[in-house]
């Protein structure tokens, strides 16, 4: 569908990689083995541009690059967001059918206003160095810089609009080079 629509597509995923059950770092880990190996070079980083989180700007995407590129030993950068209440003193889940703090740390809080900021990823952008997509199994091993970025550049990805409603959409996989002359891979 993205090549009927202009896409530049050099390649498409493998069947295996192209379910609605498919995990994403698979996949991007399979499109920078493709990317290298049809252009012949070995790129810096990986840029995941996920389509259901149209608002992030080119700022977001700058920002990023310069914190990725100001430690040394991050291994990526990932967007974030503030959510509108704190999981610490809103979530609960039950068991054996009573009320429990998801965050047992909880109840050590008196006041909402005494919590610590927390963020939620968002699904705006995700950079990652190289190496790490290439070592590692789990993206969430690595060492991650946060970018927060406003909550209305959030997923408009839910389980009720999952595969019928976002099948036309594919994914944005830029892997940047020295330079920054980047090859960018849209994925159907």
């Amino acid at each position: 569908m993205a090549r009927a629509h202009g896409a530049h597509v050099p390649f498409l995923r493998p069947p295996e990689l192209a379910t609605d059950l498919s995990p994403m770092w698979d996949v991007i880990r399979h499109a920078l083995r493709e990317s290298e190996q049809l252009d012949g070079i070995a790129y810096e980083s990986v840029l995941l541009l996920d389509p259901t989180s149209p608002g992030r700007v080119p700022t977001d995407v700058a920002r990023a690059v310069a914190l990725l590129d100001a430690d040394a030993r991050c291994d990526g950068v990932v967007a974030v967001s503030e959510p509108e209440f704190n999981p610490y003193w809103h979530c609960v889940i039950d068991t054996d059918d009573y009320m429990h703090d998801l965050f047992p740390e909880a109840r050590t809080f008196e006041r909402r206003q005494d919590l610590p900021t927390v963020y939620r990823i968002n699904g705006a952008l995700y950079l990652w160095r190289r190496s790490f997509v290439v070592q590692c199994e789990n993206w969430r091993d690595g060492r991650h810089r946060l970018l927060p970025i406003p909550e209305s550049a959030h997923c408009i990805s839910t389980t009720s609009n999952s595969s019928s409603s976002l099948s036309c959409a594919s994914v944005m996989v830029a892997c940047v080079s020295p330079g920054w002359r980047t090859s960018s891979a849209h994925i159907s």
